[in-house]
């Protein structure tokens, strides 16, 4: 946090990057190819319940399928990621929210969670 608010008080006063090194950096930035984390394990929170089984990640290799507008879409589960489309997601709520253009909770969209009825 100091860093970046050194940062922001140096940009402030001496103007930040300049257009031309903005520039090379976008262009360095757009030839990088970033692998995907690979998944971490949650860490253990203190008095937490044990995970149901109905929290558990799919299986790699398990097909996900849903009815949208119309449209079956169709994602594949592989290790630490969601394809659809050829494009890998790092959770399904990505995918759902690129599909929709709106933000869900990927599990519920997807039907691995049932919505949690309302009191």
């Amino acid at each position: 946090l100091r860093r970046q608010v050194a940062w922001k008080l140096q940009e402030r006063e001496l103007g930040g990057l300049s257009d031309r090194a903005r520039q090379r950096l976008d262009e360095l930035v757009a030839r990088i190819d970033l692998p995907l984390r690979a998944a971490t394990p949650p860490r253990p929170r203190p008095h937490a319940q044990p995970a149901s089984p109905e929290q558990k990640t799919p299986l790699i290799g398990t097909t996900l399928v849903r009815e949208w507008h119309g449209q079956q879409i169709r994602v594949e589960v592989a290790d630490g990621t969601y394809i659809w489309n050829g494009t890998p997601f790092r959770s399904l709520s990505a995918v759902a929210k690129a599909i929709t253009g709106t933000t869900w909770n990927g599990r519920l969209f997807f039907g691995l969670t049932a919505r949690r009825a309302t009191q």
